[in-house]
């Protein structure tokens, strides 16, 4: 179930990302820019994203890296108590029967 919240999150957050990217084309569009070089505007914003997007999931990947296995072993028990505690409102919320 946390993945499958994730997947979805990260979809929705794609779709708000090109609506915004959609509303700044026209925006451009509206103030006299020629289509051409709106385009040229916005998919060099939306390249600069990607490669933002890319390099914190590197940094983060890094950061995950370097943390010791106690840390994690500590903290497991209580991520996945909290993971269980969401799945079960997630199933309750969306009206599912658990077994």
């Amino acid at each position: 179930m946390g993945v499958s919240l994730a997947i979805v999150t990260s979809a929705l957050t794609g779709a708000m990302l090109i609506g915004s990217f959609y509303v700044a084309y026209l925006t451009l569009l509206h103030s006299g820019i020629e289509s051409q070089k709106a385009m040229i505007i916005i998919g060099g914003v939306g390249l600069l994203t990607t490669l933002l997007f890319v390099l914190a999931t590197f940094r983060y990947l890094c950061r995950l890296r370097e943390m010791p296995g106690q840390l994690l072993r500590g903290k497991a028990s209580q991520i996945s108590q909290a993971s269980d505690m969401l799945d079960a409102f997630l199933d309750g919320f969306m009206g599912r029967q658990t077994k």
